[in-house]
């Protein structure tokens, strides 16, 4: 279900979102060679500074579907 004024861009390796009313950024790392293709999301400004989301996701001809797991510390 897509949450309403949320969004994620990415440019390259790098990602900007805006959720909840806050900024996020950092840098953005995919795995198409997995099944499902993954990706992870490691936050440089915001409040998720230092952390990281692991994800999943799929690529149609004009839409990104992402899963997306809480902010939990980067190892």
């Amino acid at each position: 279900m897509p949450t309403s004024g949320s969004k994620i861009v990415l440019k390259a390796r790098k990602f900007t979102t805006v959720a909840r009313g806050s900024d996020y950024g950092g840098t953005v790392e995919l795995d198409d060679a997995k099944s499902p293709r993954t990706f992870d999301l490691l936050f440089a400004t915001g409040p998720h500074q230092g952390l990281k989301s692991l994800g999943i996701y799929e690529i149609d001809v004009d839409a990104w579907r992402i899963c997306l797991a809480f902010a939990g510390p980067s190892a």
